[in-house]
Order: structure tokens, then sequence, then C-alpha cells
């Protein structure tokens, strides 16, 4: 049968949001994307270790430039948000597996403001059909009215990216679909009393009176702090 779908595909102008110049495919002072790294290593010792090792560790993700703080920091600078998003999640992710009694850490942190919403860098599809808009409903309900709802929606972003990644999530060669990457998570925060539970038959079949306006929200609410966010985020 015939899905009414209209997708939305990230198309943005990298030249006006990166000042990215394209005859010499490198970047203007203006542009980029910033993290920090605050690094602490027996190996990475000093600034010139420092460059070594990104180049072996963040492949294919690599800085367009690397400025050197001191004092155990540094500046990352990539071409694209992704570039700058995934090496956050990867270095974050690791410094978990080398955490050694406050001995040996690399965390990444965002530096400046000029990352777009996030939803303008997440490809989606719009589904039509009253049972899609039903789930949307019901979606929108767990991922807006809890405590931890906004951990909820970030994990289901992190969740949808590393599936696709991996080849999990995929329309023609993969095992599941986004909506049910987004049942099994919430299905384990209900287990995990993250959330509580939330019925699916509370929401109407065709509800007349569903968000037709939805306001913005951001992925991670404003008033959880980046430390505090990382470490939820790790738990869960």
């Amino acid at each position: 049968a015939r899905v009414p779908i209209v997708k939305h595909v990230t198309h943005i102008d990298k030249a006006k949001i990166l000042n990215f110049n394209e005859k010499e495919n490198v970047l203007d002072d203006r542009g980029g994307r910033t993290i920090d790294l605050k690094y602490q290593s027996y190996e990475v010792l000093n600034f010139d270790d420092l460059l070594l090792w990104i180049d072996e560790e963040l492949d294919p993700e690599r800085p367009y430039m690397v400025s050197n703080i001191g004092e155990g920091e540094a500046t990352l600078t990539f071409r694209s948000q992704r570039e700058a998003l995934m090496t956050r999640v990867k270095m974050n992710e690791q410094n978990r597996r080398r955490y050694v009694q406050d001995l040996e850490s690399f965390t990444c942190t965002k530096h400046d403001d000029s990352f777009l919403p996030e939803a303008e860098c997440i490809d989606f599809d719009i589904c039509l059909r009253p049972f899609s808009i039903r789930n949307s409903e019901y979606l929108r309900k767990v991922y807006t009215n809890y405590e931890n709802s906004g951990l909820a929606r970030a994990g289901a972003v992190v969740l949808k990216e590393w599936s696709k990644l991996w080849g999990l999530n995929n329309s023609f060669r993969g095992y599941l679909t986004s909506y049910a990457i987004n049942i099994m998570w919430i299905y384990f925060l209900m287990r995990a009393k993250v959330i509580p539970y939330i019925s699916p038959y509370d929401t109407e079949d065709r509800p007349m009176d569903a968000h037709r306006t939805p306001t913005y929200l951001r992925l991670v609410p404003a008033a959880h702090t980046e430390k505090e966010t990382q470490r939820k985020m790790g738990i869960l």
C-alpha cells in the first residue's frame, strides 16, 4: 500500500553557515565548529604528543585546526557540525573506558554557540497516515512531559545516528526502523524507571487534538548543565 511520506533532508548552505571557501577547500578564521578538549594522560604529556594522538584517535573526523591553550587543554576546529558532534560523542565515550582513578581522562565540551538547532541536522520522514499521527503524539508525550524527557530525547537521537552508522537502521538492508528503535528505547527507559509507564491506549486512534503547531524544545533542557547531562547519559 502506498504511504504518503514527506522527507526532510538537511540541505545547509555551508558557505553561509561555516564560512567555507569552496575554491581553496579551507575555512576562514570565522568558520568551523569548535570544541574544547581537556586531557590528562600518561602518554599525552604535551601539545606535540596531543597532535600525534589526535591523528591516531580521531580518524576520519580529524579537526581542521588544533590550538594549544596549555595546562592540558586545546581547542579543536572542524569543517562540519557533524564531525564536531561525532568527536564529542566518541571522546566522551572513550573517556569512560579510559577512566582510571582520575589520572587518565579525555573530555570534550562545546566551545562556541554557533551550532544550529538539532532539528536542522537530523534527517527524518513525516508520514501522514492516521496511525503515524497517533504514534507521533504518543512519542511526543514520552519525550516532553517528564523530568527525564530531555535525556530521553537526546538518547533517541544518539541511537538513531548510531543505528544508521552501523547499518541496523536502513531502508533496504537494515533490520530495524527508526520507529522500532524509539519504541525499544522507550521500553528500556520504562523498565529502568527513568520515565513512568505511559499506556499507548491513552492516545486516541485518531487524535483530533494533536499539536498542530508544537513548540520547539531544546534537545537537552537549558536547566541541565553539560557535566550533569554527560553523567546521566553515561549512566543510561
